[in-house]
């Protein structure tokens, strides 16, 4: 859009961005820039661009408030700063307790302007900032300029910063190339005194917000290269200071919204750009409401419909892009009568469905340099007032089926035409027109036209009155043929034939292009010929999937000199959604009698399809032919149920719950009628093998019987809005070894050195896969202060204590499963002096220790003393 007074914008947030645009490949360089650009900015801005100068010959005498500071420095950190391009003053020393230059140098802090102790200004635009914008610049309630354009911040903009009474100073917010995502937050629409937005190049979705309504004091507002869509809301009419709009590049659909160019609606709007979207629709003429537009861009959306004359009554308007539509019907007198448009300097009509002539009327647009209208359907002269077009410097009038006689006239459009040989590319009129008689048949001749490169052929059509109406004879299809064959036609009845030449669609014109009629020659007739005549083409409602039989009530043509009967119908396209079927086989031609007799039918293939058609004509046997017509069906849709292919077998582990998250079945599934996001899914157990949980996020979790292993099945019901199928998935539960369980371990065991202690380990350990007989038992102990014995059979294990050793040991008893499955346990082990009693025997002592087995809340280690 360099070439659109909005990219040639003299706002320094233009300078680090290149617009590219290729809407006008095919004219000269020298137009990419044109004459007429916007001015420089408002009054307003002029105003703002003198403050935000003034602001940096301010210099800050105290400190911001801490607040304030904080916010600044939440800025810093949560966008990387010290890797900024620059952060001069930020960190210069000596640093505050917060590591950041002393409170009071704020102002000397690159990108922030300080006035009256305020922060008024941050422009960090291109300055490499990195990681996400921090909701707490909302609290900077004297902030009037912010521009973080042409950063990094992967996320989205943050509701946060506009909440209610949030920035209640802002009046320019560029974020510009950050590349954001998510939706524009509806938030933005309480920040009531911005004057600028330009949220452009991001990546940012969904519909553009309602609450845009309430920024009246809004003049410019730019969203180009996003990712929008929906449709525009109405609500922007109500933006009374807006001046710019720009919706370039976007997903934006549905109409163009009348009401929001009502009479009062936009009332200082200058520019609207809304190309490159899907809008779909009529042009509406309420745009003539906005009195002082001067640049109306809609190129390249899917616009129908006429182009309203309304439009002649924009008296500002220096700019009409209509690019690359499906706009329809001629260009409008109503837009060219003297004193529409005076000031009108570009317009472009081209790559539309426009037809008729060049209106002479084109000469009171006086003030017009660029004409650009090819790729339609004109044809005619071009008329020799287009001369009187004296500013023009560029035109592009190729690819229609315009011509002139005229010297002067063609060498005036050969000086300033953008693609040189126009007249190349013109479907014009053959010359020549003769006929001769040979071996029955009459041939019709003429000269083929010298545009031969995109395909197309020639149409013919007869008369029996000079000057018409015509009637379509037949075709040939190839341009560089130069006759026509027919029956041989005698002397007794006068026949008036024309022909004209046609181009079929191509790269550069999306329409099939008439020429106008050849001159007429006539053919007289022994026996009078008359071509058939389609009497009834009524079109056919049928089911999905149904099978619809012809009758002579829905299809039949008449011929006044053949045998009704046999009329020859060829389909020259064949239905798209179903099959075409004569005595049931698939065929592309068939008779009126075939009709008659119940043999031609079409069954639907039972997709998704609302209509479907077939084209088709129909010959005599004089060689005679109709144009070609369409058969159309109207298709009722009937739901149809999910249809699975087999989901692959579940492989879980053994105790372990398997999350289920059904997203990952809809490869296997298909619903024509149906989005996978409106299925339901139920899902039941086949077995006592597993259970099924539904989760609250639509997962389901398989939970396996313990220490089950094996095969198991779920049944799944997939439910679409009226019908269900069902389903049986396999599972396969893994193995898992199962570690032994140590239960009845003692924690402390304590005897007297000189003694033997037994401790019984006989029952202390089970495991789910291995026998008790089949554990294997280990056992360390630190320090290496014991002799041990231990009995598999018994599972006893003898303890003594080496030496004189007396103190505390660390048993470690390690059980491991025939599985290679460890699980090990401790016991803590006393060893008393030997003259003590051992607390194990049946007898008394005369003084002992009583040491606690079992923990003491306190303290597990405890030793109490008694005496007797």
């Amino acid at each position: 859009p360099q070439n659109t007074w909005w990219g040639k914008r003299e706002i320094n947030i233009t300078l680090n961005k290149e617009f590219i645009s290729e809407r006008y490949s095919n004219k000269n360089a020298e137009l990419k820039n044109r004459l007429y650009s916007k001015q420089q900015n408002s009054e307003r801005g002029k105003q703002l661009t003198f403050q935000k100068s003034s602001f940096n010959n301010i210099s800050a005498t105290t400190a911001i408030t801490g607040a304030e500071r904080n916010i600044l420095i939440e800025l810093y950190n949560s966008t990387d700063g010290d890797n900024w391009n620059d952060n001069t003053g930020w960190k210069t020393p000596p640093l505050d307790t917060d590591g950041f230059a002393m409170p009071g140098t704020e102002n000397t802090w690159f990108g922030i302007t300080i006035v009256a102790d305020k922060v008024v200004e941050i422009d960090l635009n291109n300055n490499s900032l990195s990681g996400n914008i921090p909701e707490e610049l909302g609290d900077l309630q004297f902030l009037t300029y912010l521009d973080l354009s042409y950063n990094n911040f992967p996320g989205s903009i943050p509701a946060g910063i506009a909440d209610p009474g949030d920035l209640p100073s802002l009046e320019i917010l560029y974020l510009i190339s950050c590349g954001l995502s998510g939706s524009i937050p509806d938030e933005i629409g309480n920040l009531t005194n911005l004057i600028e937005l330009d949220l452009s190049d991001n990546g940012l979705g969904g519909s553009i917000p309602s609450s845009f309504g309430n920024l009246n004091l809004l003049e410019s507002l730019f969203l180009p290269f996003n990712n929008l869509s929906g449709s525009i809301p109405s609500e922007l009419g109500d933006m009374s200071s807006l001046k710019e709009l720009v919706l370039y590049n976007n997903n934006l659909s549905g109409t163009l919204p009348p009401a929001m160019f009502e009479p009062g609606d936009l009332p200082n709007l200058i520019g609207l750009d809304i190309s490159v979207n899907n809008l779909t629709g009529s042009l509406p003429a309420e745009i003539s409401n906005l009195t002082i537009l001067e640049y109306l861009y809609l190129s390249q959306n899917q616009l129908t419909g006429n182009i309203p004359g309304e439009l002649g009554d924009l008296n500002q308007l220096l700019e009409l892009d209509l690019y690359s539509n499906e706009l329809s019907g001629t260009i409008p007198l109503g837009m060219m009568d003297p004193g529409d448009l005076p000031i009108i300097y570009f317009m472009d009509l081209s790559l539309n469905g426009i037809s008729g002539t060049i209106p002479a009327e084109i000469e009171n647009l006086s003030s017009l340099g660029e004409l650009y209208l090819s790729g339609n359907k004109l044809t005619g002269a071009i008329p020799d007032e287009f001369m009187n077009l004296v500013h023009l410097i560029a035109t592009d009038l190729s690819w229609n089926a315009l011509y002139t006689n005229n010297a002067v006239l063609k060498a005036f459009i050969d000086a300033v035409t953008c693609v040189c040989g126009w007249e190349d590319t013109q479907t014009i009129a053959p010359e020549n027109i003769a006929a001769y008689e040979a071996n029955q048949y009459s041939i019709i001749t003429w000269t083929p036209i010298d545009y031969t490169v995109d395909d197309g052929g020639y149409d013919i059509y007869l008369s029996s009155f000079s000057g018409g109406p015509y009637n379509y004879l037949g075709s040939v299809n190839d341009k560089n043929s130069s006759e026509y064959s027919l029956a041989a036609l005698g002397q007794d009845f006068s026949y008036y034939f024309v022909v004209r030449a046609r181009t079929d669609p191509h790269a550069n014109n999306n329409n099939i292009i008439h020429s106008e009629n050849s001159s007429e020659i006539l053919i007289t007739n022994n026996n009078a010929i008359y071509p058939p005549e389609i009497v009834r083409n009524t079109g056919a409602t049928i089911n999905e999937g149904d099978t619809f039989v012809f009758s002579d009530l829905v299809l039949r043509s008449d011929d006044a000199d053949s045998d009704v009967f046999q009329l020859l119908y060829t389909v020259v396209r064949k239905p798209e959604n179903g099959l075409l079927l004569v005595n049931n086989f698939e065929a592309s031609t068939f008779t009126q009698n075939d009709i008659a007799n119940g043999k031609v039918s079409y069954k639907h293939d039972g997709g998704n399809s609302q209509t479907d058609y077939f084209t088709f004509y129909v010959s005599d046997t004089d060689g005679l032919q109709t144009e070609g017509r369409n058969f159309i069906f109207t298709i009722n849709n009937i739901n149809d149920p999910p249809v699975v292919d087999s989901f692959p077998k579940i492989i879980m582990n053994e105790d372990e719950p398997y999350s289920l998250n059904v997203a990952d079945w809809y490869e296997y599934i298909s619903d024509p009628d149906d989005d996978y996001n409106s299925l339901i899914f139920s899902i039941s157990n086949n077995d006592n093998y597993v259970s099924v949980e539904k989760n609250s996020d639509s997962t389901f979790t398989i939970i396996p019987k313990a220490n089950y292993y094996g095969a198991s099945s779920l049944t799944v019901v997939i439910k679409d809005k009226s019908d269900s199928v069902s389903t049986n998935v396999e599972i396969e539960i893994m193995t898992v070894n199962d570690l032994p369980v140590i239960k009845n371990l003692i924690p402390v065991f304590a005897f007297s050195n000189g003694k033997t202690a037994i401790l019984n380990l006989s029952s202390i350990a089970t495991d789910a896969e291995t026998p008790d007989s089949l554990l294997i038992y280990t056992f360390y102990f630190e320090p290496d202060s014991l002799l041990i014995n231990y009995d598999s059979k018994t599972g006893k294990l003898s303890l003594n204590a080496k030496g004189n050793f007396t103190g505390d040991v660390d048993l470690i008893v390690r059980i491991e499963d025939e599985n290679g499955g460890q699980t090990e346990g401790k016991v803590a082990i006393k060893v008393l002096p030997s003259q003590l009693t051992d607390i194990n025997e049946n007898k008394l002592p005369e003084d002992f220790a009583l040491y606690q087995n079992y923990p003491n809340p306190f303290n597990p280690s405890t030793l109490i003393s008694y005496s007797i």
